[in-house]
């Protein structure tokens, strides 16, 4: 690809290696990158490419389905029930 181009991958994970999008990011090889699938899913916290420069992620919602929705919203309502319980949530988010 050419140094200004924007590679969008909506598609699936496996199409884009991660490390040589992160490589080609960092070396200004590629101008930026949007992505809502990733080749590890969820990625390691110390994973290259979410470092990146010029690298947009966004959650793939290829699954949203009625009952995935549900599904979502139950488990929101259990983690904000944990809490405000007390708990540890199951699917703790940490800030960095």
């Amino acid at each position: 690809m050419r140094s200004h181009a924007i590679l969008v991958n909506v598609g699936r994970g496996f199409a884009v290696d991660s490390a040589d999008l992160a490589q080609a990011l960092e070396d200004g090889q590629l101008h930026g990158a949007a992505l809502d699938v990733l080749q590890q899913e969820p990625p390691p916290r110390d994973a290259p490419l979410l470092r990146a420069p010029s690298l947009i992620v966004t959650p793939h919602l290829g699954g949203t389905t009625q009952e995935a929705l549900q599904r979502l919203a139950l488990i929101c309502a259990n983690q904000v029930w944990d809490v405000l319980t007390g708990k540890k949530p199951e699917h703790l988010v940490l800030a960095r």
